[in-house]
Protein backbone atom coordinates (compact mmCIF):
# COMPACT_ATOMS: atom_id res chain seq x y z
CA UNK A 1 0.00 0.00 0.00
CA UNK A 2 1.14 3.34 -1.16
CA UNK A 3 1.74 6.41 0.77
CA UNK A 4 -0.69 8.49 -0.73
CA UNK A 5 -3.23 5.91 0.13
CA UNK A 6 -2.70 5.74 3.25
CA UNK A 7 -3.27 9.27 3.75
CA UNK A 8 -6.34 9.40 2.05
CA UNK A 9 -7.62 6.60 4.25
CA UNK A 10 -6.55 8.81 6.88
CA UNK A 11 -8.18 11.93 5.95
CA UNK A 12 -11.67 10.02 5.56
CA UNK A 13 -11.23 8.67 9.41
CA UNK A 14 -10.28 11.43 10.76
CA UNK A 15 -13.91 13.59 8.61
CA UNK A 16 -16.14 10.42 9.57
CA UNK A 17 -14.96 10.37 13.64
CA UNK A 18 -15.35 14.14 13.97
CA UNK A 19 -19.00 13.38 12.09
CA UNK A 20 -19.71 11.00 13.97
CA UNK A 21 -18.89 12.92 17.49
CA UNK A 22 -18.57 16.27 16.69
CA UNK A 23 -15.96 16.73 18.67
CA UNK A 24 -12.09 17.05 18.72
CA UNK A 25 -11.47 15.25 22.03
CA UNK A 26 -13.37 12.17 20.59
CA UNK A 27 -10.20 9.89 20.73
CA UNK A 28 -10.40 7.91 17.43
CA UNK A 29 -10.12 11.68 15.90
CA UNK A 30 -7.54 12.67 17.56
CA UNK A 31 -5.50 9.11 16.84
CA UNK A 32 -5.75 9.24 13.58
CA UNK A 33 -5.36 13.28 13.21
CA UNK A 34 -2.14 12.52 14.34
CA UNK A 35 -0.84 9.80 12.21
CA UNK A 36 -2.45 11.95 9.08
CA UNK A 37 0.28 14.54 10.19
CA UNK A 38 2.88 12.11 10.61
CA UNK A 39 2.45 10.58 7.08
CA UNK A 40 1.58 14.30 5.80
CA UNK A 41 4.97 15.71 6.84
CA UNK A 42 7.01 12.55 5.83
CA UNK A 43 5.16 12.03 1.91
CA UNK A 44 6.76 16.47 2.33
CA UNK A 45 10.09 14.80 2.00
CA UNK A 46 11.12 18.24 4.27
CA UNK A 47 14.19 16.21 5.13
CA UNK A 48 15.75 13.05 4.28
CA UNK A 49 14.34 10.03 6.10
CA UNK A 50 14.31 6.83 4.91
CA UNK A 51 11.81 5.00 2.99
CA UNK A 52 8.81 3.05 4.21
CA UNK A 53 7.74 0.07 2.80
CA UNK A 54 4.23 -1.12 1.77
CA UNK A 55 3.66 -3.46 4.78
CA UNK A 56 4.76 -0.49 7.16
CA UNK A 57 2.31 2.15 6.07
CA UNK A 58 -0.37 -0.29 5.45
CA UNK A 59 -0.13 -1.34 9.23
CA UNK A 60 -0.60 2.32 9.78
CA UNK A 61 -3.71 2.03 8.00
CA UNK A 62 -5.15 -0.98 9.76
CA UNK A 63 -3.91 0.28 13.42
CA UNK A 64 -5.94 3.47 12.40
CA UNK A 65 -8.99 1.42 11.08
CA UNK A 66 -8.80 -0.73 14.41
CA UNK A 67 -8.61 2.07 17.09
CA UNK A 68 -11.82 3.64 15.60
CA UNK A 69 -13.28 0.39 15.54
CA UNK A 70 -12.53 -0.06 19.22
CA UNK A 71 -13.84 3.66 19.51
CA UNK A 72 -17.14 2.77 17.87
CA UNK A 73 -17.53 -0.35 20.07
CA UNK A 74 -17.67 1.86 23.34
CA UNK A 75 -21.07 3.22 22.13
CA UNK A 76 -22.39 0.22 22.36
CA UNK A 77 -22.10 0.35 26.50
CA UNK A 78 -25.21 1.33 28.16
CA UNK A 79 -25.36 5.15 28.84
CA UNK A 80 -26.58 4.72 32.26
CA UNK A 81 -23.24 2.21 33.12
CA UNK A 82 -21.10 5.30 31.75
CA UNK A 83 -22.88 7.21 33.85
CA UNK A 84 -22.59 5.08 37.17
CA UNK A 85 -20.79 7.77 39.83
CA UNK A 86 -18.28 5.99 41.70
CA UNK A 87 -18.71 6.15 45.69
CA UNK A 88 -15.59 8.29 45.99
CA UNK A 89 -17.17 10.92 43.43
CA UNK A 90 -20.00 11.59 46.13
CA UNK A 91 -17.52 13.09 49.08
CA UNK A 92 -18.44 16.51 49.00
CA UNK A 93 -15.36 18.88 49.27
CA UNK A 94 -15.83 20.22 53.37
CA UNK A 95 -12.61 22.16 53.88
CA UNK A 96 -10.03 25.01 52.32
CA UNK A 97 -6.80 23.80 54.26
CA UNK A 98 -6.07 20.83 51.79
CA UNK A 99 -5.54 22.55 48.63
CA UNK A 100 -2.59 24.92 49.98
CA UNK A 101 -1.10 22.04 51.79
CA UNK A 102 -0.71 20.30 48.49
CA UNK A 103 0.72 23.33 47.00
CA UNK A 104 2.93 23.66 49.48
CA UNK A 105 4.00 20.42 49.47
CA UNK A 106 5.04 20.14 45.98
CA UNK A 107 6.58 23.52 46.08
CA UNK A 108 9.20 21.72 48.16
CA UNK A 109 9.75 19.65 44.72
CA UNK A 110 11.31 21.91 43.05
CA UNK A 111 14.46 22.30 45.36
CA UNK A 112 14.69 18.35 44.84
CA UNK A 113 14.72 18.54 41.17
CA UNK A 114 17.19 21.81 40.83
CA UNK A 115 19.60 19.61 43.20
CA UNK A 116 18.44 16.62 40.87
CA UNK A 117 19.44 18.59 37.68
CA UNK A 118 23.14 20.05 38.90
CA UNK A 119 23.55 16.27 39.57
CA UNK A 120 22.84 15.21 36.43
CA UNK A 121 24.70 18.18 35.03
CA UNK A 122 27.82 17.70 36.85
CA UNK A 123 28.37 14.19 34.54
CA UNK A 124 27.10 15.31 31.47
CA UNK A 125 28.63 17.85 28.60
CA UNK A 126 27.57 20.92 26.77
CA UNK A 127 27.06 24.26 26.27
CA UNK A 128 24.49 24.82 29.02
CA UNK A 129 23.31 23.59 32.00
CA UNK A 130 20.23 21.81 30.60
CA UNK A 131 22.74 20.08 27.61
CA UNK A 132 24.87 18.81 30.49
CA UNK A 133 21.93 17.36 32.56
CA UNK A 134 20.43 16.22 29.65
CA UNK A 135 23.49 13.93 28.65
CA UNK A 136 24.56 12.82 32.05
CA UNK A 137 21.06 11.62 32.31
CA UNK A 138 20.71 9.45 29.20
CA UNK A 139 24.41 8.46 29.90
CA UNK A 140 24.31 4.91 31.03
CA UNK A 141 27.67 4.57 32.80
CA UNK A 142 25.88 7.49 34.75
CA UNK A 143 23.03 6.16 36.13
CA UNK A 144 22.40 6.09 39.77
CA UNK A 145 25.20 9.17 40.40
CA UNK A 146 22.17 11.03 40.99
CA UNK A 147 22.04 8.99 44.51
CA UNK A 148 18.16 8.08 44.32
CA UNK A 149 17.17 11.75 43.91
CA UNK A 150 15.79 10.56 40.36
CA UNK A 151 13.38 8.36 41.41
CA UNK A 152 12.30 10.99 44.66
CA UNK A 153 11.92 13.57 41.41
CA UNK A 154 9.90 11.87 39.45
CA UNK A 155 7.40 11.87 41.77
CA UNK A 156 7.98 15.51 41.78
CA UNK A 157 7.27 16.00 38.08
CA UNK A 158 4.05 13.99 37.99
CA UNK A 159 2.34 15.06 41.18
CA UNK A 160 2.27 18.44 40.10
CA UNK A 161 1.00 17.59 37.03
CA UNK A 162 -1.83 15.56 38.34
CA UNK A 163 -2.82 18.46 40.71
CA UNK A 164 -2.90 20.90 38.59
CA UNK A 165 -5.31 18.74 36.43
CA UNK A 166 -7.53 18.34 39.53
CA UNK A 167 -7.62 21.86 40.19
CA UNK A 168 -8.75 23.19 36.88
CA UNK A 169 -11.84 20.90 37.08
CA UNK A 170 -12.91 22.46 40.13
CA UNK A 171 -12.26 26.20 39.96
CA UNK A 172 -9.40 28.20 37.56
CA UNK A 173 -8.47 30.29 40.42
CA UNK A 174 -5.32 31.75 42.00
CA UNK A 175 -4.83 28.24 43.49
CA UNK A 176 -4.88 26.55 39.67
CA UNK A 177 -2.38 29.21 38.36
CA UNK A 178 -0.15 28.60 41.63
CA UNK A 179 0.08 24.56 40.88
CA UNK A 180 0.09 25.17 36.83
CA UNK A 181 3.41 27.87 37.54
CA UNK A 182 4.97 24.54 39.86
CA UNK A 183 3.82 22.00 37.36
CA UNK A 184 5.69 24.15 34.74
CA UNK A 185 8.53 24.63 36.51
CA UNK A 186 9.08 20.63 36.93
CA UNK A 187 8.33 19.88 33.99
CA UNK A 188 11.60 22.29 32.74
CA UNK A 189 13.81 21.20 35.15
CA UNK A 190 12.83 17.25 33.86
CA UNK A 191 15.27 18.46 31.18
CA UNK A 192 12.20 17.21 28.33
CA UNK A 193 9.64 17.87 26.63
CA UNK A 194 7.06 15.28 27.27
CA UNK A 195 5.88 16.60 30.79
CA UNK A 196 5.23 20.05 29.18
CA UNK A 197 3.27 18.27 26.82
CA UNK A 198 1.55 16.42 29.21
CA UNK A 199 0.52 19.20 31.44
CA UNK A 200 -0.15 21.34 28.62
CA UNK A 201 -2.93 18.83 26.50
CA UNK A 202 -4.08 17.33 30.21
CA UNK A 203 -5.06 21.15 30.83
CA UNK A 204 -6.61 22.22 27.45
CA UNK A 205 -8.47 18.78 28.03
CA UNK A 206 -10.08 19.98 31.02
CA UNK A 207 -10.83 22.99 30.20
CA UNK A 208 -12.67 22.21 26.60
CA UNK A 209 -14.06 19.49 28.18
CA UNK A 210 -15.69 21.55 31.55
CA UNK A 211 -16.31 24.94 29.18
CA UNK A 212 -18.26 22.81 26.64
CA UNK A 213 -16.27 23.68 23.69
CA UNK A 214 -15.59 20.62 21.79
CA UNK A 215 -16.57 21.32 18.14
CA UNK A 216 -13.46 22.18 16.02
CA UNK A 217 -13.99 26.36 15.40
CA UNK A 218 -14.84 26.41 19.30
CA UNK A 219 -11.83 24.58 20.13
CA UNK A 220 -9.57 25.96 17.93
CA UNK A 221 -10.26 29.54 19.23
CA UNK A 222 -9.06 28.62 22.75
CA UNK A 223 -6.31 25.56 21.14
CA UNK A 224 -4.33 28.25 19.67
CA UNK A 225 -2.75 29.81 22.65
CA UNK A 226 -1.52 26.84 24.35
CA UNK A 227 -0.33 25.37 20.89
CA UNK A 228 1.76 28.77 20.42
CA UNK A 229 2.61 28.60 23.83
CA UNK A 230 3.92 24.80 23.95
CA UNK A 231 5.67 25.10 20.08
CA UNK A 232 7.35 28.34 21.62
CA UNK A 233 8.64 26.54 24.32
CA UNK A 234 9.84 23.23 22.28
CA UNK A 235 11.51 25.52 19.79
CA UNK A 236 13.53 27.44 22.76
CA UNK A 237 14.31 24.31 24.65
CA UNK A 238 15.95 22.51 21.64
CA UNK A 239 18.54 25.22 21.96
CA UNK A 240 18.59 24.75 25.62
CA UNK A 241 18.71 21.28 25.71
CA UNK A 242 20.30 20.08 22.43
CA UNK A 243 24.47 20.50 21.09
CA UNK A 244 22.79 22.72 17.33
CA UNK A 245 26.30 24.24 16.60
CA UNK A 246 26.62 20.89 13.70
CA UNK A 247 23.70 21.45 12.26
CA UNK A 248 23.12 23.70 8.64
CA UNK A 249 20.30 25.89 7.34
CA UNK A 250 19.99 28.47 10.58
CA UNK A 251 17.87 28.71 13.12
CA UNK A 252 14.87 28.35 10.89
CA UNK A 253 16.89 25.01 8.92
CA UNK A 254 17.48 23.93 12.76
CA UNK A 255 14.03 24.01 13.90
CA UNK A 256 12.43 22.62 10.63
CA UNK A 257 14.74 19.61 11.26
CA UNK A 258 14.24 19.24 14.81
CA UNK A 259 10.60 19.40 14.73
CA UNK A 260 9.79 17.11 11.34
CA UNK A 261 12.57 14.49 12.19
CA UNK A 262 10.70 14.12 15.71
CA UNK A 263 7.39 13.57 14.14
CA UNK A 264 8.29 11.17 11.05
CA UNK A 265 11.68 9.72 13.03
CA UNK A 266 9.84 6.69 14.64
CA UNK A 267 7.67 5.65 11.47
CA UNK A 268 11.34 4.97 10.35
CA UNK A 269 12.17 3.70 12.80
CA UNK A 270 9.02 1.50 13.04
CA UNK A 271 9.46 0.56 9.44
CA UNK A 272 13.36 -0.88 10.31
CA UNK A 273 11.77 -3.04 13.07
CA UNK A 274 9.37 -4.41 10.91
CA UNK A 275 11.92 -5.48 8.03
CA UNK A 276 14.58 -6.78 10.63
CA UNK A 277 12.21 -8.32 13.14
CA UNK A 278 14.97 -10.66 14.69
CA UNK A 279 17.24 -8.12 15.71
CA UNK A 280 14.55 -7.49 18.26
CA UNK A 281 14.05 -11.04 19.21
CA UNK A 282 15.33 -11.50 22.48
CA UNK A 283 13.89 -7.56 24.05
CA UNK A 284 12.56 -8.59 27.13
CA UNK A 285 8.34 -7.92 27.10
CA UNK A 286 7.49 -4.18 27.78
CA UNK A 287 3.79 -4.37 27.99
CA UNK A 288 3.72 -5.61 31.57
CA UNK A 289 6.63 -4.07 32.53
CA UNK A 290 5.31 -2.57 35.46
CA UNK A 291 3.47 -5.90 37.32
CA UNK A 292 6.39 -7.97 36.41
CA UNK A 293 8.79 -5.83 38.11
CA UNK A 294 6.33 -5.94 41.63
CA UNK A 295 6.42 -9.90 40.97
CA UNK A 296 10.60 -9.59 40.92
CA UNK A 297 10.99 -7.46 43.61
CA UNK A 298 8.67 -9.93 45.14
CA UNK A 299 11.00 -13.01 44.08
CA UNK A 300 8.25 -14.58 41.80
CA UNK A 301 10.15 -13.77 38.65
CA UNK A 302 13.23 -12.56 37.60
CA UNK A 303 13.57 -9.38 35.20
CA UNK A 304 16.51 -9.84 32.54
CA UNK A 305 18.49 -7.13 32.59
CA UNK A 306 17.51 -4.16 30.34
CA UNK A 307 19.21 -0.83 29.09
CA UNK A 308 17.20 2.55 30.20
CA UNK A 309 16.40 3.61 27.02
CA UNK A 310 16.21 2.10 23.41
CA UNK A 311 18.58 1.06 20.79
CA UNK A 312 19.97 4.22 18.30
CA UNK A 313 18.82 3.30 14.94
CA UNK A 314 20.24 5.99 12.22
CA UNK A 315 16.91 6.77 9.61
CA UNK A 316 19.37 8.63 8.67
CA UNK A 317 19.59 10.99 11.72
CA UNK A 318 19.30 9.25 15.44
CA UNK A 319 16.40 8.41 16.89
CA UNK A 320 15.40 5.69 19.54
CA UNK A 321 11.66 5.86 19.72
CA UNK A 322 9.58 3.33 17.66
CA UNK A 323 6.03 4.40 17.20
CA UNK A 324 3.12 3.00 19.65
CA UNK A 325 3.04 -0.36 17.79
CA UNK A 326 6.66 -2.01 17.91
CA UNK A 327 6.63 -3.29 21.60
CA UNK A 328 3.18 -4.63 21.19
CA UNK A 329 4.47 -6.26 18.09
CA UNK A 330 7.65 -7.82 20.11
CA UNK A 331 5.01 -9.02 23.45
CA UNK A 332 2.29 -10.31 21.28
CA UNK A 333 2.73 -10.54 17.25
CA UNK A 334 1.04 -8.45 14.63
CA UNK A 335 -2.70 -10.11 15.26
CA UNK A 336 -2.02 -9.59 19.06
CA UNK A 337 -0.79 -5.74 18.34
CA UNK A 338 -3.84 -4.84 16.28
CA UNK A 339 -6.04 -6.23 18.83
CA UNK A 340 -4.25 -4.12 21.55
CA UNK A 341 -4.67 -1.25 19.58
CA UNK A 342 -8.81 -2.14 19.62
CA UNK A 343 -8.42 -2.28 23.26
CA UNK A 344 -6.88 0.90 23.19
CA UNK A 345 -9.68 2.57 21.24
CA UNK A 346 -12.27 1.00 22.95
CA UNK A 347 -11.18 1.77 26.65
CA UNK A 348 -10.06 5.26 25.50
CA UNK A 349 -13.18 6.26 24.51
CA UNK A 350 -14.89 4.91 27.12
CA UNK A 351 -12.80 7.61 29.44
CA UNK A 352 -14.25 9.88 26.53
CA UNK A 353 -17.69 9.26 27.28
CA UNK A 354 -17.30 8.97 31.08
CA UNK A 355 -15.47 12.61 31.04
CA UNK A 356 -18.36 13.56 29.22
CA UNK A 357 -21.00 12.72 32.24
CA UNK A 358 -19.63 15.33 34.04
CA UNK A 359 -17.48 13.08 36.14
CA UNK A 360 -14.69 15.07 37.94
CA UNK A 361 -13.17 11.63 38.26
CA UNK A 362 -13.76 10.89 34.28
CA UNK A 363 -12.69 14.65 33.06
CA UNK A 364 -9.54 14.19 35.34
CA UNK A 365 -8.87 10.57 33.97
CA UNK A 366 -9.38 11.66 30.67
CA UNK A 367 -7.38 14.65 30.44
CA UNK A 368 -3.93 13.28 32.05
CA UNK A 369 -4.34 10.54 29.57
CA UNK A 370 -4.86 12.19 26.37
CA UNK A 371 -1.02 12.77 25.86
CA UNK A 372 -0.99 9.13 25.28
CA UNK A 373 -2.75 9.88 21.93
CA UNK A 374 -1.16 12.67 20.71
CA UNK A 375 2.54 10.45 21.64
CA UNK A 376 1.35 7.66 19.70
CA UNK A 377 3.33 8.47 16.34
CA UNK A 378 6.11 9.10 18.55
CA UNK A 379 6.39 6.23 21.47
CA UNK A 380 4.05 3.73 23.66
CA UNK A 381 2.84 5.54 26.72
CA UNK A 382 -0.40 3.29 27.14
CA UNK A 383 1.20 0.48 29.25
CA UNK A 384 2.54 3.65 31.65
CA UNK A 385 -0.03 1.66 34.46
CA UNK A 386 2.38 2.69 37.42
CA UNK A 387 1.73 6.30 36.06
CA UNK A 388 -2.34 5.67 35.89
CA UNK A 389 -2.34 3.39 39.47
CA UNK A 390 -0.50 6.30 40.34
CA UNK A 391 -2.57 9.33 39.45
CA UNK A 392 -5.34 7.51 40.89
CA UNK A 393 -4.13 7.24 44.04
CA UNK A 394 -3.14 10.85 43.43
CA UNK A 395 -6.65 12.01 43.00
CA UNK A 396 -8.30 9.91 45.86
CA UNK A 397 -6.04 10.79 48.23
CA UNK A 398 -6.79 14.40 47.36
CA UNK A 399 -10.87 13.76 47.30
CA UNK A 400 -11.01 12.41 50.40
CA UNK A 401 -8.78 14.71 52.52
CA UNK A 402 -10.46 17.23 51.08
CA UNK A 403 -13.88 15.84 52.19
CA UNK A 404 -12.87 15.71 55.56
CA UNK A 405 -14.21 18.93 57.86
CA UNK A 406 -11.44 20.53 59.37
CA UNK A 407 -11.60 23.79 61.77
CA UNK A 408 -8.82 26.06 62.26
CA UNK A 409 -10.17 27.15 65.65
CA UNK A 410 -13.05 25.97 67.11
CA UNK A 411 -16.17 26.89 66.49
CA UNK A 412 -18.45 29.12 68.82
CA UNK A 413 -21.74 29.94 69.39
CA UNK A 414 -20.87 33.81 68.00
CA UNK A 415 -19.50 32.63 65.36
CA UNK A 416 -15.74 33.20 66.22
CA UNK A 417 -14.02 30.58 64.11
CA UNK A 418 -16.98 28.48 62.23
CA UNK A 419 -15.81 25.98 59.74
CA UNK A 420 -14.69 26.58 56.63
CA UNK A 421 -17.01 26.81 54.00
CA UNK A 422 -17.71 23.77 51.57
CA UNK A 423 -17.12 23.66 48.21
CA UNK A 424 -19.33 22.56 45.67
CA UNK A 425 -18.32 19.67 43.82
Amino acid sequence: MSVDAVIVILAVLVLGNYWLSRSVLYPPFLFCSMWLLDLSLYRMALIETDPLHANTVGFLALGAVLFTSGGLLAWLFPKDLIATRLVLTRFPARNKVIKPLVILFLLCGIPILVRNLLSMASNGVGATIFQRARTGGVDPNNAGNAGGVSALGAYFILWPYYAASLFIIERRDKSFWLMTAIAFVAGLLSTGRLPVLMLTASLTGAYLITSNRQTFLAALKFVRIPLFFFFSLYFGLTFLNKDTSTYEGGVAGILLFFLVSYIVGPSAALDYFMQHPQDYASVPHHTFKFFLGIAARLHLYQTPVTETFDQFLMVPYPTNVYTVYRDYIIDFGLYGALIAVVLMGLFQTLLYRKARTGSELGIYFFSITLFAVFMAPFSDEYASFGSFIDALLFAGIYIILRSIPLRVLPQLASGYGKQLGAITE
